[in-house]
């Protein structure tokens, strides 16, 4: 569980990005809104950025995983502070649920009833705003600006960093993204990952949207 919370946070921190300062007045002119201002320094953008989502009211992430293993679907919905609603479906098309409100847990599998889970699994989500990715952001290497691109129309800063940890003491665990984040608030519209642990590879496409909108996430029972 430790370790799949780690990856979870990683996989959330690899969705923040920074640019380089030399392309703002660029991206600038692309924006019909004021572009977000880069300091020049993209570590420490990076972080400012990162800390920027984990501020967000509430947002939505759908994200698609491949491996070996099979391919995983993946849907969040987050409220400040403390509720989400997780939903994850499998290549067999079984589908699971996971609603946290406060301490108190509801699982959902299959065609089967709400149940409340009986503990608090709330760590097992909370990490989307563990302020140790800071920390994990800080001892990342080769963060580089890739350049500027559009997403549904609107202008982009892409860049790419890779991470290592170590997950045993014995072993590592490699992550490679590029992340696409909006020029007119820094907060992240898209990620792609690869990512490796324990000889499994696999890559995961994640996209952000319905920042600090009116979501309801409310208890199933």
């Amino acid at each position: 569980m430790r370790t799949r919370q780690i990856l979870f946070a990683l996989f959330v921190a690899a969705t923040i990005s920074t640019a380089c300062g030399n392309l703002t007045s660029h991206l600038s002119s692309l924006s019909n809104g004021p572009a977000v201002v880069s300091s020049g320094n993209p570590r420490e953008d990076l972080i400012k950025w990162m800390t920027g989502q984990q501020g967000a009211k509430s947002f939505r992430a759908h994200s698609i995983s491949t491996s070996s293993q099979g391919e995983n679907t993946k849907d969040i919905e987050f409220v400040a502070p403390d509720r989400y609603h997780f939903t994850s479906t499998r290549k067999n098309g079984r589908q699971q649920e996971i609603i946290i409100v406060g301490s108190k847990s509801y699982v959902k599998s299959g065609d089967r009833p709400w149940q409340q889970f009986p503990g608090d699994i709330g760590g097992f989500l909370t990490s989307l705003r563990d302020p140790r990715t800071v920390d994990y952001l800080r001892k990342s290497t080769d963060i580089k600006l890739i350049g500027s691109d559009t997403l549904d129309g609107a202008p982009m800063w892409v860049y790419e960093y890779t991470f290592q940890f170590d997950k045993s003491g014995s072993s590592e665990a490699a992550h490679k993204s590029r992340v696409w984040v909006a020029t007119a608030d820094g907060l992240p519209r898209r990620v792609d990952t690869e990512s490796e642990l324990s000889g499994v590879a696999s890559k995961m496409t994640t996209t952000y949207t319905d920042y600090n909108s009116d979501i309801k996430i409310e208890p199933p029972m």
